[in-house]
């Protein structure tokens, strides 16, 4: 049988200058071979995030040497040598992309199928050399874009794409989420319901995809409108593996504990050991605070609205343990124990030398709610002010945000402050509140607050300072229960622990 020639699809674009869209069509190329964008020359103002440039061309060989590392790590099978790897992005855009992909990285990187699964999504939206096959411009700009609040790089006036269409096969989709619906983040809850932004519990492969790209999520520099086809031969496809099976970089297949339990081929301790030791350090210890706040009351919050609507004059009720004056009385507790010394064979032996920190980072992981406000009291008594007195905006406003977005660096209050911890990732309300009903986080009666801390068992010198700072930290702990005054906190340390009362 003779084989069919290949078509050329088509399809067509408007252009638009700041408010209005110009009559102006463009055709675009949609085969091997050809991008829809190469470059990046525009800026999000909202968060600073690179816009591509629209270009709807033959894909081009990369030859910088940083930009071909990049691409080794997070997309290896796009690398083809050091002279023969065709791209549809540069190096910039691979800063970019690895920049972008830390968040990810903290929480899906101890499964390396689902992580390499999952970072396939973003290596084939930005750089595959077949990019425009399952890629489409939908909206391309050229100078401020006033609507999506975008600016060109430097005053130059290439055409960028604000709006992307992005078609993705729900093969891929669907198992793509299988192999990471198990994973478990550091706090020791489902990775995928911290990434799904508000889906949470209720996430799906399709909400996951379309949350992730959605530019109202703080994160995204543009917005990716997600199209999802049953076709096979429709919209990208890579091919996944299994959460049991090793990684196409070589790395090795997750733990069950990762994967179905009824997992048939688990990888040797010996190989996930060392591959864990060499990404992540030593296993941790949880050094954890619950506390109540017997002498405070629930309050009611009027958020600030400009309309008379009746039905927009809301009331929110803020649980005992979220008021400020408790809040603050926290934060001073979470100092105190930051602060902690002990001695171990002559040497001094802080938080900042026994706790776990996230990849890339350096920043000692605290998993509490007032990370929302980066530990910081001035972020916690920031206000924000229309007309010069009318209050539109305090921690109110900014814990009804987070605790709903936790992953964006943008509340979209008045304040725009970050939800993002110091650690560069989110903190999940259920982590730590407690108390609650249903979803309503903010009527919460609990703060948890966790210090993840190293104690890998044959480590012994690393052990031995994480024991020693532990016993610092219970005669600390002991002191102030005695003197805890408007907080009552229960405390616990270790790997298997009870909490206990003041």
């Amino acid at each position: 049988m003779k084989a069919k020639k290949c078509q050329l699809v088509k399809s067509q674009v408007k252009h638009f200058d700041k408010e209005d869209y110009l009559q102006d069509k463009t055709e675009l190329v949609h085969k091997d071979g050809y991008c829809m964008m190469y470059g990046e020359c525009a800026i999000n103002n909202y968060n600073e995030k690179k816009v591509n440039c629209f270009y709807n061309k033959e894909a081009k060989r990369l030859r910088n040497k940083e930009g071909l590392q990049i691409l080794q790590q997070l997309c290896p099978y796009l690398y083809k040598g050091n002279r023969d790897t065709i791209t549809c992005c540069n190096t910039n855009q691979l800063i970019t992309l690895k920049n972008n992909m830390r968040l990810p990285l903290q929480y899906l990187s101890l499964c390396p199928s689902c992580y390499r699964n999952f970072i396939a999504l973003f290596c084939e939206m930005t750089c595959s050399p077949n990019q425009s096959k399952f890629t489409t411009a939908v909206r391309v700009g050229q100078g401020y874009d006033p609507k999506l609040n975008i600016r060109p790089i430097n005053g130059t006036q290439s055409n960028y794409v604000s709006v992307l269409g992005y078609n993705v096969n729900n093969q891929y989709a669907d198992s793509m989420f299988n192999s990471c619906v198990h994973v478990t983040s550091p706090s020791n809850v489902p990775s995928v319901q911290v990434l799904c932004g508000p889906y949470g519990h209720e996430c799906t492969a399709q909400k996951w995809i379309t949350y992730m790209n959605d530019i109202q999520n703080g994160q995204a520099a543009y917005d990716v409108q997600v199209n999802f086809s049953y076709t096979a031969m429709v919209g990208m496809n890579y091919k996944t593996q299994s959460c049991q099976e090793k990684s196409y970089a070589g790395e090795p297949a997750c733990v069950c504990s990762d994967c179905p339990p009824s997992c048939s081929a688990p990888s040797t301790p010996h190989s996930m050991e060392k591959y864990f030791k060499k990404t992540f350090g030593p296993h941790y210890r949880l050094e954890q605070l619950n506390i109540t706040a017997p002498h405070s009351s629930r309050s009611i919050y009027e958020p600030f609205t400009t309309s008379t609507d009746p039905a927009d004059q809301k009331q929110i009720p803020f649980g005992p343990i979220l008021q400020k004056s408790i809040l603050h009385k926290i934060l001073t507790l979470q100092r105190s124990i930051n602060q902690l010394t002990a001695q171990y064979n002559g040497k001094t032996i802080t938080l900042q030398d026994i706790c776990f920190k996230a990849p890339d980072n350096k920043t000692c992981i605290v998993l509490s709610p007032l990370n929302y406000f980066q530990n910081n009291r001035t972020n916690l008594n920031k206000e924000a002010f229309v007309a010069g007195f009318f209050l539109a905006s305090d921690y109110h406003d900014h814990l009804m945000s987070c605790v709903q977005h936790p992953n964006t660096n943008d509340d979209r209050t008045y304040l725009h402050m970050s939800c993002l911890v110091t650690f560069n990732g989110p903190i999940i309300p259920w982590v730590v509140l407690g108390g609650y009903d249903a979803y309503n986080y903010l009527n919460a009666t609990v703060a948890t607050v966790t210090f993840p801390v190293m104690g890998y068992p044959d480590d012994v010198q690393s052990l031995n300072e994480t024991l020693v700072w532990e016993k610092e930290f219970f005669s600390f702990m002991e002191n102030y229960t005695s003197h805890a005054g408007d907080l009552s906190v229960k405390y616990a340390a270790g790997f298997h622990f009870e909490l206990r009362e003041n």
